[in-house]
This record gives structure tokens, C-alpha cells and sequence, in this order.
């Protein structure tokens, strides 16, 4: 069931998640190198491991050049206008040069060609000083030899795309770009990325590469919040299982309170039977997808199969959910169930059509039965869910018109959309609803910590900060003992 994510995820180390993300940059990257390469008509290495990734890689490409050209220290000074300590500077790299001395410097090396060489040189040296820059902040990351060795899996992963681009029954590139062209600009998400990311997988001896490769095509947020899980010692990614019922909360007293379906009806109670049955492996292919793809075959190797196998179990939920709604169109259940669905396959595939129609299957199940609120606040929910907090209160504060009260549940959505908007007051106020009516809702005393805190109530921050710690929730605390308060958040309002 798709639920508000009060966390993406745990707290993790900020180089530890830099280093994860950029693995799948890395294989992002190497898609785009691979289709600029062909379109540019350049060969690619597999041993090649770019100069810019180590250190002082400007003073490198300097070097370089000058043995090319053949001058010496002083002469490139004397060329480029600048002093012998100027150039000494720019070598160790100690400083970068401006703009201008990058031209300066494309003039020494090219000195009796025509402009074009002049910019072709300026070109490489200024895409060398900024790559070198980058790969300078990167290490300060999450080090130097991971950043060389992120550089030299791009060009490697890059030449091996480009290889199996070129055994393809393809026009020549001048002829036919259109497959480069698609991956120069949309990189994993392109149309045909996911078929050239599983040749690279099934390439691979690492199996991390592999699973990384497999699962770069999907939302990476799912593989996220299984890092952080799994560095936290948790077992579960937040938001992908139903947080609500955590903490010591009776699920059934913050969710869906109203006129909810009466399993006593053999239609509902044959709703619930059969769904219930399919809850564990559709759960299991969702929130477990690292698990799952580091699961052997009978081979002994990784299951390449797996993704497919994921796919086809949402399609199966899918399937399933609509035909209940097809066997029993006045069932608020069945088109309860197949809207949440929906809505949670949709968010975690980037699917807005399947989002737009479990937000539709909700709003008919909610029509069958207005007293619930599980159906009238799941659109909202469904929409916090993928970002679009503005939509959300839209949907939400319809949902309590129509219920003619605000409960719990109503209550914490809209404060979770009110906050992720930055409307402070206004969500401390909702989730102070929620910690009234239910005390030992860790995520609502959490949210409540952090909203006073950004208003600059320190003594209500505190107070939830302490309860939310006591319920399993510790961000919040934390984030005060090493001072992130010190400095009062003003609210802000989106209108």
C-alpha cells in the first residue's frame, strides 16, 4: 500500500552515499561517453583511465603538451605571457589558470596554426581543468583512488557499449544516430539502454558492478534506501512497507477510521483472502530488490533473469487487483486496493499514467463509501509520494471536506505535504493533532521535533525530539545535540 515516506532513508554517511551514487552515475556516464564517442568518430580504450582523475591532473595535461610541442618551462612562460612562477603554480598545481591564460596557453601550444586549432587546444585544456577540479572534490568524498578508479570503469564500461553498438546490423552512424543520439541525452533511461546495460552486466566478473548495472534502468531511490538499510542494520526501505502500525501504534486507530468495509460480506472477505495471498511476493520483489538480485541461480551465478521477474510481478499484481474490481465493481475495497497499488508501482516505476489511475481507482472507491478515510486520503498520499506536494493539499484538503472532519490519518498527510513545502507552522499544527490523538506515533513526534525546530521553538523541538527518540525515531535528536538548531529555520509559505 503506498504510504507517506516520512523518510527515504535512514541517516547514512555522506561518503558513503556519494560513493554509492556515483556508481550509478558511472554507468549513466559510460552510456553517453560510448554514444559521444561514435557520433565524434573517436576510438575508445578499455585500459584508458583519464588523466584528469588523478592528482594535479592540469599540471599533468601541461606536462604532456609541452613535451609534444617541444618547448621548454620558460619558453611556454614567454608564450603565454605569464611569469616562470606563474607556470610553476599552474604545473604543481597550486592554482588554475582564468580564462583568458587558458587561451594564452592554447596560443603557446599551437602557436603557427589557425584559430580553430587554437580553440580545439583551448577546448581540451579547459575541459581538462574543469573534470580535474571536479575529480578534486569528489576525492575530498570519498578519496582519490575511488575517483580514479569511477573514471576508469566509465571508459571501460564506454568501450564495451561502443563494441556492442558496433556489432549491430546497423547504417553507419552518419547515416542512422538515432540510437546515440537517444543515449547521448537520456543515458540510462534511454530506449535502448536497458538492452545494452544487460550485455554489460552478463560482462562483468564483479558482482557489484553487475547488480548496479542491472538496476541502474530502475528508480535508484529503491537502491538507495536498501544501502541505507542495510548500512543502519535495518532489513526493510522506508516507505516501501506500511509504516503506519509501527511504534506501538494500532494501525487500525490512525488508518482508515470511518464506515470501513465489513468483512463479514464474503465478497470483501474473498477480496481480502486473495489479495493477502499475493501481498508477501509482491512486498518481497519491491522492498528486497537488492536482496533479490544478489540471490544465486541454480548455476551458481547471479539471476539475470531477475528483473524481468520483478516486472512481471507488479504486472501480475496489477492484473489481479483489476479483475476483483471487474468481479466486484461496487466493492470500495477492490478499487481501494487496486488504486494504492497502483499508486506505489506507478511512484517507484516513475509511471505517472499508472499514479493519475490509482489516484482515479481511490477517488471511486471513496465515492462507494464516504465515510472512510483510507480512500479519500490515499490520492493525496499517492501524490506526496512523488513529490508533487502542492497537488497533494489539494487533493487533501478535498478529502476532508468530504469526510467533514480531519482524522489522524488525514492529519499526518496533510502535515507531511505541508512540511516538505516548508509551511511549518501550519504542519507542526497537524502533526500535533496526530500526537494527541495518538501519543506513541514516533513519525508524528518526529515531524513535530523537526517543524518547531524550524520555526525556532526549541522547547517544543526538544520535547518531540525526546519522544520521537524514546518511539525508535533518533534523527531529529541528533540533528539538535550537534547543533543543525543553532540557527532558527524561519517558515516560509507556498501559496
Amino acid at each position: 500500500m503506498s504510504t507517506v515516506q516520512g523518510e527515504s532513508t535512514p541517516y547514512l554517511d555522506i561518503g558513503v552515499a556519494a560513493a554509492e551514487f556515483l556508481r550509478f552515475v558511472a554507468i549513466d556516464l559510460s552510456l553517453r561517453v560510448a554514444a559521444a564517442y561514435r557520433l565524434a568518430g573517436l576510438k575508445l580504450n578499455p585500459d584508458e583511465t583519464p588523466s584528469w582523475a588523478f592528482a594535479n591532473g592540469l599540471g599533468n595535461l601541461l606536462r604532456q603538451l609541452t613535451q609534444e610541442v617541444g618547448i621548454t618551462r620558460d619558453q611556454l612562460a614567454a608564450r603565454a605571457e605569464v611569469s616562470y612562477t606563474t607556470i610553476d603554480n599552474w604545473l604543481d598545481g597550486k592554482y588554475r589558470p582564468s580564462p583568458q591564460n587558458v587561451r594564452n596557453l592554447a596560443c603557446a601550444f599551437a602557436p603557427d596554426t589557425n584559430e580553430s586549432e587554437v580553440q580545439r587546444v583551448a577546448q581540451v585544456i579547459q575541459r581538462q581543468l574543469t573534470l580535474s577540479h571536479l575529480a578534486t572534490l569528489l576525492s575530498d568524498l570519498i578519496g582519490r583512488e575511488r575517483v580514479v578508479e569511477l573514471a576508469a570503469t566509465i571508459f571501460r564500461f564506454a568501450w564495451f557499449i561502443n563494441s556492442d553498438l558496433e556489432r549491430m546490423n546497423r547504417p553507419p552512424v552518419g547515416e542512422d544516430a538515432t540510437i546515440e543520439l537517444d543515449l547521448l541525452r537520456f543515458g540510462v533511461t534511454g530506449a535502448a539502454s536497458r538492452v545494452l546495460l544487460h550485455s554489460l552486466a552478463y560482462a562483468q566478473l564483479d558482482e557489484r558492478w553487475r547488480k548496479d548495472i542491472l538496476t541502474a534502468s530502475l528508480n535508484w531511490s529503491l537502491s538507495f534506501q536498501q544501502i541505507a538499510y542495510k548500512a543502519s542494520g535495518l532489513r526493510s526501505a522506508a516507505g516501501l512497507s506500511k509504516d503506519l502500525g509501527d511504534h506501538s501504534v494500532d494501525s487500525d486507530e490512525l488508518y482508515g477510521r470511518g464506515s470501513s468495509p465489513s468483512y463479514e460480506d464474503p465478497a470483501e472477505r474473498e477480496i481480502q483472502e486473495r489479495l493477502s495471498r499475493s501481498a508477501s511476493d509482491t512486498l518481497n520483489s519491491f522492498i528486497g530488490l537488492t536482496q533479490l538480485l544478489d540471490r544465486p541461480s541454480d548455476t551458481g551465478g547471479l539471476n539475470y533473469g531477475l528483473f524481468g521477474e520483478i516486472c512481471q510481478v507488479f504486472n501480475t499484481g496489477i492484473a489481479e487487483r483489476r479483475a476483483l474490481v471487474t468481479k466486484y465493481p461496487a466493492s470500495t475495497q477492490a478499487h481501494f486496493q487496486l488504486g494504492s497499488y497502483l499508486g506505489m508501482v506507478g511512484k517507484n516505476l516513475s509511471r505517472r499514467d499508472l499514479v493519475d489511475e490509482g489516484i482515479l481507482e481511490c477517488k471511486i472507491s471513496s465515492g462507494l463509501l464516504p465515510g472512510w478515510d483510507g480512500p479519500a486520503v490515499e490520492p493525496g498520499i499517492i501524490l506526496s509520494n512523488i513529490g508533487e506536494y502542492t497537488e497533494a493539499l489539494g487533493e487533501l484538503s478535498q478529502a476532508e471536506v468530504t469526510l467533514g472532519e480531519a482524522t489522524p490519518h488525514l492529519s499526518f498527510a496533510m502535515g507531511y505535504a505541508l512540511m516538505m513545502l516548508s509551511r511549518y507552522v501550519e504542519a507542526l499544527e497537524r502533526f500535533e493533532r496526530v500526537v494527541a490523538d495518538q501519543p506513541n506515533y514516533a513519525l508524528a513526534n518526529l515531524y513535530a521535533a523537526r517543524c518547531s525546530f524550524s520555526i525556532g521553538d526549541k522547547t517544543k523541538g526538544i520535547r518531540y525530539a525526546k519522544s520521537a527518540r524514546r518511539l525508535g525515531k533518533h534523527g531529529e535528536f541528533i540533528a539538535w545535540r550537534k547543533g543543525a538548531y543553532a540557527t532558527p529555520t524561519s517558515a516560509t509559505s507556498i501559496d
